[in-house]
């Protein structure tokens, strides 16, 4: 909670409006686009509750590192959600991409799609681990703090969408 008190007291009135009409905005542009590239309102919940959890993932991974390391949350960690978002939607895409390209099927194979969520998932985190990796080895102190931290975020949202992509699309 203290997190939220800081930025309430600290931050102007302009940048709380910007920042939640920039939140409001993203989430409102990805469904857009989610729908017109998909079509399928299995998709369009899937890309909704994972932006929800992408957002409750880290704001509840800002208050464990507050509360249980004491790490002040400051500016640069303000990166963090930015980044995550980022990634995020670029999973979503591939998604979309990937079931697009199968959309002609008569009957879309959602096994070959969670498979499919499955080699993605592995990649990012992979991908995900050793950049940041490489980047922790010559840091130290609060850059140390973000990129750990931002790193441990991306990896638990893109495993949670992979979770996510396995309730949403059963087999029927």
């Amino acid at each position: 909670m203290e997190m939220i008190k800081h930025m309430l007291n600290n931050w102007s009135v302009y940048q709380q409006i910007t920042l939640s009409l920039l939140i409001i905005f993203i989430i409102a542009l990805l469904s857009l686009g989610v729908w017109l590239f998909s079509k399928n309102k299995k998709f369009l919940l899937f890309a909704l509750t994972s932006m929800g959890l992408c957002i409750l993932t880290t704001f509840l991974g800002f208050q464990l590192a507050n509360m249980i390391f004491d790490i002040s949350i400051n500016y640069i960690f303000f990166l963090t959600p930015i980044i995550i978002l980022a990634i995020n939607i670029i999973y979503i895409g591939m998604s979309i991409g990937y079931y697009n390209s199968k959309k002609m099927q008569k009957y879309p194979n959602y096994k070959d799609l969670r498979k499919e969520f499955g080699k993605d998932s592995i990649q990012i985190s992979i991908f995900t681990i050793l950049l940041f990796t490489s980047f922790l080895i010559f840091i130290d102190g609060l850059a140390f703090s973000f990129l750990l931290l931002t790193a441990i975020l991306l990896v638990l949202t893109t495993w949670i969408n992979f979770f996510l992509v396995r309730i949403f699309f059963k087999d029927e």
